[in-house]
């Protein structure tokens, strides 16, 4: 069977809610809730530097465009290079990353978002990339395919361990118990799957599935969002006292990732064609699986909502969604503990030819 590298190099480059709760207990014994080496407000229009969850491929292409561009320059920022986004090393967590001060910005999951701040990060959501987020149980038509919560019963699932808790979350919010199925530790390879050694795989609906028709299988995808897991992924994320001291630097880069994410949702040829080029050339990345990856992406991005009130929009519906999502996988939240939607609210308000109309996808 074909080996999936494409898989083997995206790895689900997130630190599960455990790790990320003892590097963050680090960060904060070591800073406590002070950022101002980083933060300072008499920076100005200093670069700002952005930890990411992942790595400089496609998923990264709206900061790439925004690089390539002269976006962030043009909001603002100067000096702004390739250095200043900074790819997942695999060994700590964006949001431990932000709270020692070494980057202004951070991006990742409210799976494991919402669990730092419960935790003690003077963390804040500021907006949400996705407006619905990816996680899917993957099984194949030519195996075991699973289409409905009742045919997940008595099925063996790949689940690796960072998303124990998401999955338990899962089972919970569709009244499974864990003796319901039968739970198998898996690494990230779709080998197990392809085999027929176990029934379905968690993974990301913008990439497994793709691997997996590039091996010649069907791909059948029982999505979380459709199942009581409404959270959201790629959340912008900064210290509360970044929010307050540093805004008008956050805005300026936020006004370049907008702008940044339009130019990557109008052409997503476009946007794998510049990782795969440029940025993310020491991958070996695949273009077409590229490409694939990043009109799988939009139908994630773009909803009525969004061009009502542009990219990123954290609307009350999200939020309550967000929150609801996070009760279920043990962590408990107000929305005030988590979200500040103001900021994105004052650059649409302010520039409100970033609203763009953008395609839908209907299907997703």
């Amino acid at each position: 069977m074909a080996h999936n590298t494409v898989l083997e190099r995206r790895r689900f480059r997130r630190v599960s809610t455990t790790t990320a709760t003892l590097f963050l207990a680090g960060a904060l014994a070591a800073c406590g809730s002070d950022t101002s080496a980083t933060n300072s407000s008499s920076a100005g229009s200093a670069p700002v530097t952005m930890q990411l969850s992942w790595l400089k491929d496609v998923t990264a292409s709206g900061e790439l465009f925004a690089l390539e561009n002269g976006y962030y320059t043009e909001a603002g920022l100067d000096g702004m290079t390739e250095s200043n986004i900074l790819a997942n090393s695999g060994s700590t967590s964006a949001e431990s990353v932000v709270v020692s001060g070494q980057a202004l910005v951070g991006m990742n999951s409210m799976a494991t978002t919402g669990p730092a701040i419960a935790q003690g990060a003077p963390l804040v959501v500021i907006a949400s990339l996705l407006q619905e987020n990816p996680y899917t149980l993957l099984s194949l038509q030519e195996r075991t395919p699973i289409r409905s919560i009742e045919d997940l019963k008595g099925k063996r699932v790949g689940v690796q361990s960072i998303n124990q808790v998401l999955w338990k979350g899962f089972l919970e919010a569709n009244g499974l118990s864990e003796s319901d199925v039968e739970t198998v530790p898996v690494e990230y390879s779709l080998a197990p799957l392809e085999t027929g050694d176990i029934d379905a795989y968690l993974s990301y609906r913008t990439n497994q599935p793709i691997t997996a028709q590039q091996d010649g299988y069907t791909p059948v995808l029982l999505n979380f969002a459709d199942h009581g897991m409404a959270f959201t992924s790629n959340l912008y994320f900064v210290t509360k006292d970044t929010l307050e001291r540093d805004r008008d630097r956050v805005k300026s880069f936020m006004i370049g990732e907008v702008r940044g994410w339009t130019d990557s949702v109008q052409n997503p040829a476009a946007a794998a064609q510049i990782a795969y080029d440029k940025y993310g050339a020491d991958l070996k990345l695949d273009l077409a699986q590229q490409t694939a990856q990043m009109n799988a992406q939009v139908g994630l991005m773009v909803t009525a909502d969004t061009n009502t009130h542009g990219l990123m929009t954290l609307s009350d519906q999200l939020i309550s969604d967000n929150l609801a999502a996070l009760e279920l996988m043990g962590t408990d939240l107000d929305a005030e503990q988590v979200f500040d939607p103001s900021l994105m609210e004052e650059i649409y308000s302010e520039n409100p030819s970033l609203v763009v109309q953008l395609p839908i996808d209907e299907e997703r």
